[in-house]
């Protein structure tokens, strides 16, 4: 076909009014698929959003409309505008229809779901054996969002900075700071201010570590003047001090990071679980610029202020009395409320249990204290210790356990089954019974029921169901329901 025959089939269309018209659906359908085709091009090509990507091809649509139908209408008379009418709608309306639809509602909740649990499983890792397992399952999430929502999809970046969270934790700090860098740009873009505040403050904390403390202040500042959440604006302050501390501006730490503290503790109250974090990482960073006293008084704040607001002990009982134990000079009455907030709050698999179950020793019989050191640290050798000493089981700490409840705290088997169990031995002020229930020692349970009261009770009158409802084990519940406890 010749250029002059090309021409002539174009003039010839547009100049029939009725046809222009009956072929408007064609033009637009054209347009449509040329839109489509920008589109598919021009986003991956400018990186452009696929939420944004219709407002520029519309644009561009308008303004080429406009020129060509200006043209065509010098060209060809006023019939060819039908004509351009139908280009200007599919170039418009086309690119719009397939690029506002980006990712499903399902795909998004989908999405921020696997990232709840992500972030969960990052935080309840405890083995170094878990390392590469994470790394990969964390991997797999963020390729997955990325195929689900889109690269430019903040829960995208959201897991970017998970992934970079695993990497700033192993010290592999080009990785952190390449995603980090990733996230940031996709939540500029996005103009989420409170999720860029934390990539500046991860960032601050990257140079912490590299030493590059100039920057690191400037990346604090930025974070604070972004943050809106009272929480991690302390937090932000925190290491804000700490780059601080680095360049020997000891003084100008300090002040800021008692004033950020004061101001949380006012907004949220200072028995509030933020507080209490800030709290403590304040806690640490005077403990380890040596101001010993300083850190016990903010310890001591903490405990203070939990039993004001009414809060129940927990696991964090255990460390608050472990680290008082650890700042003063007589760690007397510390140690202790230590070691009695491990037996009913921490547990066996409390990260402090074997240190202050080494430093009980302090709250048993001065004599015996190397008969019991076994027992006390869960040694399996505490059989022999049962067998070739058994009046020790007749003897109690200052808390009333006997070796038996040590041994039911551990779990020792082996030991409790080389020893005659009698009713004695197993009651007392603390039945043997509560322990077995409050930590699910449900393999023991049975033997020590066979001697102790089933309905036997603590000094505060909690019994055997209490205590397993405590421990929220539905399995010993079960089990104590057959008893019909």
């Amino acid at each position: 076909m010749t250029m002059a025959s090309a021409v002539a089939i174009v003039h010839s269309l547009a100049t029939n009014q009725g046809l222009g018209l009956r072929l408007l659906v064609g033009y637009f359908a054209l347009a449509f698929l040329a839109g489509v085709l920008a589109l598919i091009v021009l986003g991956p090509l400018f990186r452009l959003d696929r939420r944004r990507l219709p407002g520029v091809i519309a644009k561009a649509a308008v303004i080429l409309g406009g020129l060509a139908c200006i043209i065509l209408a010098l060209v060809f008379g006023a019939s060819a505008l039908p004509v351009i009418g139908g280009l200007a709608m599919g170039a418009l309306i086309g690119p719009a229809m397939m690029a506002s639809r980006g990712p499903s509602a399902s795909a998004v909740s989908a999405a921020r779901a696997a990232y709840k649990r992500a972030a969960a499983r990052l935080a309840a890792q405890t083995s170094a054996d878990e390392t590469a397992e994470l790394e990969q399952e964390l991997k797999n999430h963020l390729l997955d969002c990325e195929v689900a929502v889109g690269s430019e999809n903040a829960t995208t970046a959201r897991f970017l900075c998970l992934l970079a969270e695993f990497y700033l934790s192993e010290r592999q700090w080009s990785a952190a700071r390449a995603l980090l860098a990733r996230a940031l740009g996709v939540f500029e873009r996005s103009r989420k201010t409170q999720e860029q505040a934390r990539v500046f403050h991860n960032l601050a904390y990257l140079n912490l570590q590299l030493d590059e403390h100039e920057s690191g202040l400037e990346l604090c500042e930025k974070a604070l003047t972004l943050s809106t959440n009272p929480f991690e604006t302390a937090l932000m302050e925190y290491t804000a001090a700490r780059l601080l501390f680095a360049t020997k501006d000891y003084e100008k730490a300090a002040r800021r990071a008692e004033a950020s503290l004061g101001r949380l503790q006012r907004e949220v109250g200072a028995g509030n679980p933020q507080s209490i974090e800030v709290a403590l990482l304040w806690a640490d960073c005077c403990e380890e610029m040596g101001q010993k006293l300083k850190a016990r008084e903010l310890v001591l704040q903490i405990v203070d202020s939990r039993r004001q607001v009414g809060r129940p002990e927990d696991a964090q009982w255990v460390s608050l009395w472990a680290r008082l134990a650890r700042l003063e000079e007589k760690p007397g009455r510390a140690l202790r409320e230590a070691i009695e907030a491990l037996k009913w709050w921490g547990g066996s698999a409390h990260p402090q249990a074997r240190e202050l179950a080494e430093l009980a020793t302090e709250i048993v019989p001065e004599a015996e204290r190397e008969l019991w050191r076994d027992v006390l640290k869960g040694e399996p050798t505490a059989r022999r210790v049962f067998v070739d000493h058994p009046h020790i089981l007749e003897q109690r700490d200052e808390g009333g356990w006997s070796p038996i409840h040590w041994a039911v705290f551990w779990g020792l088997d082996g030991p409790l089954q080389s020893v005659e169990l009698t009713p004695e031995r197993v009651g007392g002020p603390v039945p043997a019974t509560l322990v077995a229930a409050r930590w699910g020692r449900r393999s023991l349970m049975t033997g020590l029921l066979d001697h102790g009261p089933p309905e036997a009770t603590d000094t505060q009158g909690r019994g055997l169901v209490h205590m397993a409802a405590i421990a929220g084990d539905s399995m010993t519940l079960s089990m104590l329901g057959k008893f019909k406890l």
